[in-house]
Order: C-alpha cells, then structure tokens, then sequence
C-alpha cells in the first residue's frame, strides 16, 4: 500500500500527477487503484466517459499497471486514502 496521492479533476490532471509520481518513483507499481471517480464523471455525456475510460485504461496500459478501483458504499475499501483527512 502506498500513502501516495494528489488531486485532479480532469483526466489530463490525473495522467500528469500520475507519470510525475511514476518518474519521481522510477518505476510503476501492478496495480493502480481509484476511488470510483463518480464526480469526475458526473457531469459528462456517454461519449465523454467513453473517451476518458479508453484513456486512462492507455495510460495504465502504457505503464504495465493494473486499474482497479474502490466499490461504492465499500467505506473500509478507502483506507490510506481517507485517513490522511482524519476521515
């Protein structure tokens, strides 16, 4: 698990924050796992989420990583992430 983590509301802010951590790491872990970026998608058309989906699963794919994310209403899925708001 890693206490990694940054912000973004748009795709183009996720994949440079990402590949800034890659390279600041040297390398990528397997799997790179998200919340379920409903507000990220909330208010975009089908073809919109569409296009972000095949692009983020390029990015991870360009990166040898595994996406995966946390279930809705999981609230113990969000571990590391949560806690560092005190949350």
């Amino acid at each position: 698990m890693s206490l990694w983590s940054w912000a973004g509301k748009s795709f183009t802010a996720l994949a440079e924050n990402l590949q800034q951590a890659l390279w600041s790491l040297g390398g990528a872990p397997q799997e790179h796992r998200t919340d379920s970026l409903s507000a990220a998608f909330r208010n975009l058309t089908a073809d919109q989420r569409e296009d972000i989906t095949k692009r983020y699963n390029g990015f991870v794919g360009h990166y040898g990583m595994d996406a995966s994310r946390n279930n809705r209403g999981e609230a113990h899925e969000n571990g590391a992430v949560e806690s560092q708001n005190r949350r």
